[in-house]
């Protein structure tokens, strides 16, 4: 009896041909039978918050429930938080396992702060198991592709966790030049550009804290100077308009009172507020009708 010796199809591994027959011998996949209900609760949302030092954005990611804060720099010691130093890249990778099991599900918000540090340490670890000191150092951008397949992967596994994500990072102001030779500032996160692609890429919501005159206010759309925006379709909006900036008031309570409501179309912006109260009659002051 002839024996017919199976062969590798050209350009094709023989790990790859491994890996497909584990694939289709695994339970079958299903389509989905309905469109999928958008939350209505802004905690389920992944969240990133930049802007300038000690405004306020960690004290306004405590106000979110059950929040575990995965810090990468102290900046949480005067906040009464559930708390987890992050020294290194393992360390991160440990507390997501544990978030995903009995012990992590009393946590619904996690809070990584900041993110800057974080993608630093994926490239340390990448590094590492490359056995080199840098990514530059391996030929073709294999280097900075491992360290951006690492970061993407554990943040892939972090949004995926069916709880809500705040990543926080600095701002600072880089000026951008266009292929016309024209330059101007942009302001956006600290982190380097391979960690703010991957991130703006994955989260709902990135916004912008920062001063405005006295008033602390958070942008939530940006503009060619300044990078924010949302996904949302159905909130962040005043009278079937888009809700461009929130005043965050006084405390994080206010801050966190402030984004719900406009979370919810409830909020009303500054500028509407000082429209009222320009055409409306001072309180208490009766028009007075002079005859002729």
């Amino acid at each position: 009896m002839a024996v017919v010796k199976r062969t590798v199809p050209s350009g094709v591994s023989s790990k790859i041909m491994k890996t497909s027959a584990t694939v289709s011998s695994s339970s079958p996949v299903t389509l989905p039978t309905a469109p999928s209900t958008p939350s209505k609760k802004l905690g389920d949302y992944s969240i990133l918050f930049f802007g300038d030092k000690k405004i306020g954005k960690t004290s306004l990611a405590a106000m979110f429930p059950d929040a575990l804060f995965l810090m990468t720099e102290p900046g949480a010691r005067a906040l009464p938080v559930y708390q987890m130093p992050i020294l290194d890249w393992r360390t991160f990778r440990d507390a997501l396992r544990l978030l995903r099991t009995a012990q992590g599900s009393k946590f619904k918000t996690v809070v990584v702060d900041t993110v800057d540090l974080a993608f630093k340490m994926a490239e340390a670890f990448a590094c590492q198991k490359m056995g080199i000191t840098h990514p530059s150092e391996e030929d073709w951008g294999r280097g900075w592709g491992a360290v951006r397949d690492e970061f993407t992967t554990q943040m892939q596994i972090l949004l995926n966790m069916g709880k809500g994500v705040i990543l926080i990072s600095h701002s600072t102001e880089r000026e951008i030049k266009t292929r016309s030779g024209l330059k101007y500032d942009r302001i956006q996160p600290t982190m380097s550009n391979q960690a703010r692609d991957v991130v703006e890429g994955m989260v709902d919501i990135w916004a912008y804290y920062t001063y405005e005159g006295q008033r602390r206010v958070l942008q939530i759309r940006g503009d060619e100077h300044i990078t924010a925006g949302h996904r949302l379709q159905d909130n962040f909006s005043y009278n079937g308009k888009e809700v461009r900036e929130i005043d965050m008031g006084a405390s994080a309570k206010e801050a966190y009172v402030h984004l719900i409501d406009c979370f919810n179309n409830k909020y009303v912006p500054v500028v509407a507020k000082e429209e009222t109260s320009s055409n409306a009659s001072p309180a208490g002051v009766k028009k007075v009708i002079r005859k002729a």
